[in-house]
């Protein structure tokens, strides 16, 4: 007979945070006719939660049956009737593979261990949850030093595109005029042989050798000119060469900075943060110190519209709440003062917004004496990094109380 999840005492914010979603803790809310508020963030679920699971009612019969069937095949394959030893190399072989929820519920609900594998299973799950959250951060560092690259090339490539294009067009014009020459010049030597054929008066012979005489030096600048306008040609090929090789610097740029930022917005999907690691004693308290943002109400004015989801996915995950307004595309700029009322920090980014809003902003923001961040990118790298800023504040608000 396993034991159930009231039955494991300070075990449950662990194994919630490890084996259930937020999303399958809201359907076994609603199975179960449990009443959560409208605005509950995924803090306020997972506490709720852990607090109903540490006795025998209804609800954490549900969890548990949730859990029981989610993992059958882990419960199977990490049966009671095998070995400690036995279970220790089933439970190696799951963690190095990246298995760890279904074979974690097993063994903590498995009595027949002993406390000592109970506790070196407890303690590696809860260093994988800091690791994850390190790895996390780095990836967020790189995308940020890529976007950092990726703009300069992208200016780079634009002023040295915008210079040849200028050169190119002077160097066409170029070619254009000594072609006409080339031509004027042809025409003229044409009529120079034609008279010269038809002299025979020595006056006009000697008229001939001096317009022959002006001819060769017309020749020899008509060779110049050729020479000039092959190496115009030459220069032409190199410039178009430079283009193309830059323009797949951007691309690649573009590329890796595309496969990057998708990279994170499928961990931060996929990875939540557990805010109560190892059963904190302050769960579901008003001790708690709660995720990162601690239900701060944040006002993103601007950014790119594919990525609001993924601005409020960002922001949510920290444990704040998320405001967006598109700085007066569709939605009236005369809002904005208004919505800022109630929020508790702004974040713009002024590579993605208008000047008139930008404005408006500032002055909503220093009349009622809210947090402006001004962000370079639109990027979730920026808006990350801004997060970390307001959670930082945050925490030295709480330390100061």
């Amino acid at each position: 007979m396993r034991s159930k999840i009231w039955e494991l005492n300070e075990l449950q914010c662990s194994i919630l945070g490890t084996c259930l979603s937020i999303g399958e803790l809201r359907r076994i809310a609603r199975k179960s006719r449990l009443d959560l508020p409208e605005d509950a963030t995924e803090f306020h679920i997972h506490s709720l939660f852990v607090a109903v699971c540490k006795a025998n009612r209804s609800e954490a019969k549900a969890v548990n049956k949730a859990l029981d069937r989610k993992f059958s095949s882990a419960l199977l394959k990490f049966n009671t009737g095998k070995s400690e030893e036995e279970l220790r190399d089933l439970w190696r072989q799951a963690r190095d593979n990246g298995d760890i929820p279904g074979p974690y519920w097993a063994i903590m609900s498995n009595p027949h261990l002993s406390e000592q594998f109970h506790a070196e299973v407890f303690g590696e799950v809860h260093m994988l949850s800091h690791l994850v959250g390190s790895a996390n951060r780095e990836d967020i560092r790189r995308l940020s030093i890529l976007e950092e690259e990726l703009e300069r090339v992208q200016r780079r490539w634009a002023t040295a595109k915008a210079a040849y294009r200028k050169r190119f067009k002077r160097l066409e014009e170029e070619n254009k005029e000594a072609r006409r020459q080339i031509g004027i010049l042809a025409k003229e030597l044409e009529t120079y042989k034609t008279r010269a054929a038809t002299l025979a008066d020595p006056t006009l012979h000697q008229e001939n050798e001096a317009l022959l005489r002006t001819l060769s030096v017309q020749s020899a600048s008509l060779t110049e000119a050729s020479m000039h306008n092959d190496r115009l040609s030459q220069e032409l090929d190199d410039t178009a060469r430079k283009l193309e090789r830059l323009g797949r610097e951007v691309l690649e740029k573009d590329a890796e900075t595309t496969f990057l930022e998708s990279e994170l917005r499928r961990l931060l999907a996929s990875i939540a943060p557990d805010p109560c690691p190892g059963g904190c004693s302050k769960a579901g308290t008003d001790a708690c110190p709660g995720p990162n943002l601690c239900g701060k109400r944040i006002l993103y004015v601007g950014g790119r519209t594919n990525m609001v989801q993924h601005y409020r996915a960002l922001v949510e995950r920290h444990g704040g709440r998320f405001e967006h307004h598109d700085g007066g595309m569709e939605e009236s700029r005369q809002s904005l003062p208004k919505i800022l009322g109630g929020v508790d920090a702004v974040v713009c980014p002024v590579d993605c917004v208008s000047h008139d809003a930008c404005q408006r902003v500032k002055e909503a923001c220093r009349n009622g004496v809210k947090p402006l961040k001004l962000v370079r990118s639109s990027g979730l790298s920026s808006l990350a990094k801004i997060i970390d800023e307001l959670a930082d504040a945050a925490e030295s608000a709480r330390e100061a109380l």
